[in-house]
C-alpha cells in the first residue's frame, strides 16, 4: 500500500488534486446521478447502512449522503494520507483507514459485523487491486469474500469499472482491470445474482480515468449491480426444479430417515405416560416442525397421533406452496428459523419443536459466511422462547459425520458448541442409522433438549 500512500501524500499526483473521481463523477451517471443511484441501491431515503470501499478523495460519499439523508454512509481507503484529508474536508461524514481485502479485521469495532450493510459500493477499488497489486486476482477474490460477509442477505454490491480489460484503445499497457475481469468473479458464483450490467455509461469527451493516467480517456464505463443471494436461494431453485436443467421439482421425500424410525421417539417424548415431559393429563400436543421442506412426515404424524396440533414452517416459499398443494389439511407458513418469535403468532407456545436438518443447514451457512456459530445460536435462542416454559422439549436430528456437503454439521456440535454453553439440558442422545437410501454406515444423531432454566418465556 506504500504506492497509494505516496500518491495521496501532499507531494503526490493524487494529493495535489482537490477532489477527483476515478471514472465517472456522481452527476455524470445517467439522469444526473441521483435517480441512477437510487435505482442501483434499490431503495430511496431510508435508514440504511452504506459502505464505500476505496473512496479516495472523491465526493461520491458526500453526494450519496445528500441523496440518502437518513442513511449512514461509511467510507474507507487504505491510504492514511487520503483519509486524513477527507476527514478535514468532509468533517460531517465518516472516513476510516481500512483494507478492502481484510475488512472484517481492519474496520473499527462495531462497523465490522457480518451482514450489517445494505449496500457496498466500489468505484474503482477492484480495478485498482487488479491493475496495481502483484497478486491482483487473489487479492480481488479476498475483497469480494469480505464484501459478501458484510452484506446483509439480499444486500447489493455496486461495482463501477472500465468497460474493457485490454489496452488497445486505452493507452494503458498491462491493464488487468475492467468489467470483464470483475464480472468473472460473479458469473459462476451461486452466492451472487447479477441484477443489472450496464456497459455503456457515457463519459464526457477527453475525461481522463484518473490523475495518474491523464492520457487514458475511455468513452464508456461499466456498472455491475450484484445482489447477495439469501442462504436459502439454492433450496428455492431445488423446489422449483431449476437447480439443474435435467432435474424436476422433487416429490415428497424424507432426508436422514423416515417416520418409521422416528415414530417410537415421538411416542416416547410426546405421549408416553411414564417418560414424557408432557404432562400426563394433557390431551393436546402442540407440535412445531422447523424446516419441513417437502417431507411427508407431518401427514404420517397426524395419522398416527391425531391429537397433535401441527404447525410446519419453512423459509422457502416454494416448499410451503408445494406442501399446501399436496397436504391441504396441514397448517403451514413461511417462517425464518432465526426469526420465529417474529414470524409466528405472539401467543404461540409449543410442547415440542422438531428439527430434522435445519440446524445442519444453519451450520453450513455459518461456516461459509462467518466461520462462527452465530446463526445457530440465534436459532436456539428463538426456540427457547417459543417452547412451553414448563415442559417444552426440542427434538433435533442432524448429521453425525463430516462428509460430503454436510461437512462440519455434526449433531454433537450443536450440543458441545452451542446448546451446552448456553445452558440447555440434554435429556437423551441416540445415534440412528438412515433408512432412506443413504449408505449403510451413514448415521445421524437424535437429541432431546430442554432450554435453559433462566430463559425468558414472556412473548
Amino acid at each position: 500500500m506504500d504506492f497509494w500512500e505516496d500518491e495521496y501524500a501532499p507531494s503526490g499526483q493524487l494529493g495535489q488534486n482537490k477532489n477527483f473521481d476515478w471514472f465517472l463523477k456522481f452527476d455524470e451517471f445517467p439522469g444526473g446521478g441521483k435517480k441512477w443511484w437510487q435505482d442501483a441501491c434499490g431503495y430511496d431515503d431510508k435508514e440504511r447502512r452504506i459502505l464505500v470501499i476505496g473512496c479516495g478523495h472523491s465526493d461520491l460519499s458526500k453526494k450519496l449522503k445528500d441523496t440518502f439523508s437518513a442513511a449512514r454512509i461509511i467510507s474507507i481507503d487504505s491510504s492514511r494520507n487520503c483519509i486524513e484529508r477527507m476527514k478535514k474536508t468532509e468533517s460531517d461524514l465518516e472516513f476510516y483507514v481500512a483494507d478492502a481485502t481484510n475488512l472484517m479485521h481492519t474496520l473499527p469495532d462495531g462497523l465490522n459485523k457480518a451482514e450489517s450493510y445494505d449496500t457496498i459500493i466500489d468505484k474503482g477499488c477492484l480495478d485498482a487491486i487488479l491493475a496495481y497489486e502483484n497478486n491482483g486476482q487473489n487479492e480481488a477474490q479476498r475483497c469480494i469474500k469480505q464484501v459478501r460477509r458484510l452484506l446483509k442477505e439480499t444486500g447489493r454490491f455496486i461495482v463501477v469499472s472500465c468497460t474493457r480489460d485490454h489496452d488497445e484503445d486505452l493507452n494503458f499497457d498491462g491493464y488487468q482491470g475492467g468489467s470483464p475481469a470483475c464480472l468473472k468473479f460473479f458469473n459462476f458464483e451461486e452466492d451472487w445474482h447479477i441484477i443489472d450490467r450496464q456497459d455503456s455509461l457515457q463519459a464526457p469527451k477527453n475525461r481522463a480515468m484518473s490523475p495518474l493516467h491523464p492520457d487514458v480517456c475511455p468513452l464508456t464505463y461499466s456498472a455491475l449491480i450484484i445482489q447477495r443471494q439469501p442462504p436459502w436461494s439454492d433450496y428455492a431453485k431445488y423446489y422449483r426444479g431449476d437447480y439443474d436443467p435435467n432435474f424436476k421439482p422433487p416429490l415428497p421425500h424424507d432426508a436422514f430417515f423416515s417416520f418409521t424410525i422416528l415414530e417410537p421417539f415421538f411416542e416416547r417424548w410426546c405421549f408416553s405416560s411414564n417418560q414424557s415431559v408432557i404432562e400426563k393429563k394433557q390431551k393436546i400436543c402442540y407440535f412445531l416442525e422447523v424446516g419441513c421442506g417437502n417431507s411427508p412426515l407431518a401427514s404420517q404424524l397426524l395419522n398416527r397421533f391425531p391429537n397433535i396440533r401441527y404447525l410446519g414452517t419453512d423459509v422457502v416459499p416454494e416448499a410451503i406452496q408445494q406442501q399446501r398443494e399436496r397436504y391441504p389439511q396441514l397448517d403451514l407458513r413461511v417462517a425464518d428459523a432465526r426469526h420465529l418469535t417474529r414470524d409466528l403468532p405472539s401467543s404461540s407456545y409449543f410442547d415440542v419443536v422438531f428439527d430434522k436438518g435445519t440446524a445442519d443447514a444453519l451450520f453450513l451457512y455459518d461456516d461459509s459466511i462467518h466461520g462462527t456459530n452465530d446463526h445457530v445460536k440465534v436459532y436456539l435462542d428463538e426456540i427457547s422462547h417459543i417452547l412451553h416454559p414448563d415442559h417444552g422439549i426440542f427434538l433435533v436430528a442432524a448429521c453425525a459425520r463430516q462428509d460430503g456437503i454436510l461437512h462440519g454439521s455434526q449433531a454433537p456440535r450443536i450440543w458441545t458448541n452451542v446448546a451446552h454453553p448456553a445452558g440447555w439440558r440434554l435429556l437423551a442422545h441416540n445415534q440412528l442409522q438412515s433408512d432412506v437410501g443413504a449408505s449403510n454406515d451413514r448415521t445421524f444423531d437424535f437429541l432431546v433438549l430442554r432450554p435453559p432454566i433462566s430463559t425468558t418465556t414472556t412473548r
